[in-house]
């Protein structure tokens, strides 16, 4: 084959411009010890609120403890029950969620910019007051069980687990944060609690704030939100 002479030999491609693509940001601390990270983006009104804890399932003595505690953050507070905290969020369109892997745990936040502090407001609430109510983790655990009883029996999952035990042994990532069934079925709503206390703490944890929000903002939200979220040994 020979290319036409009226085809060009060298791709059509545009010179490449060099920018600088790194976000800008700031960074705080509070009293507490906690750091706040801002990145600015004005382009919507709506705002992304993450805080992340620097220990995640790798530290938990029962396994599942980490991700059910972080789940159970959102089931109650000791001044909201989950139906009135699940209200709160749905009324003002907040989202929050809690989770864990197996190197870190977060809870994630997101609203428009004329609910921040409504949304700030629960998300304090979650993390400084946790329920833990018994009647709320065991519908959780339900839950939790019934998903798991699916996806554990999908070839993907299968081989998954297959993969992480021959590639770890016996190392932590050879399992998955949440556990098994098994180790569902066996926790307690005290090893939850047991878990946040020893593990949770301001002084391992990164509030990061994108979007329609500045940090002097952040800030003042964050320190009315955690101003009761103590310093501990984690």
């Amino acid at each position: 084959l020979s290319r036409p002479a009226e085809r060009s030999a060298t791709a059509p491609v545009n010179k490449v411009e060099v920018g600088d693509i790194t976000p800008r940001f700031e960074t705080r601390t509070l009293a507490n010890g906690m750091k706040v990270m801002v990145v600015t983006n004005r382009e919507v009104p709506y705002a992304s609120v993450q805080l992340g804890i620097k220990n995640g399932a790798w530290t938990e003595k029962n396994r599942g403890a980490a991700s059910m505690a972080m789940a159970m953050l959102t089931k109650g507070t000791a001044s909201r029950s989950e139906a009135q905290m699940a209200h709160d969020l749905e009324f003002a369109a907040i989202n929050l969620n809690g989770y864990a892997d197996m190197d870190s745990a977060s809870i994630s936040m997101g609203c428009v910019t004329d609910q921040l502090d409504r949304a700030f407001d629960l998300i304090g609430d979650a993390v400084c007051n946790p329920a833990f109510d018994a009647n709320e983790f065991g519908k959780l655990r339900k839950q939790m069980r019934a998903g798991m009883v699916i996806s554990q029996a999908s070839p993907e999952y299968l081989a998954e687990r297959e993969m992480r035990t021959r590639l770890y042994g016996a190392h932590p990532y050879a399992r998955d944060a949440s556990g098994e069934i098994a180790d569902v079925d066996a926790l307690t709503v005290d090893d939850c609690k047991a878990w946040w206390s020893e593990f949770a703490h301001p002084e391992t944890a990164v509030l990061v704030c994108s979007g329609d929000i500045d940090a002097d903002r952040a800030v003042k939200l964050a320190e009315t939100a955690f101003k009761d979220w103590k310093a501990g040994k984690g």
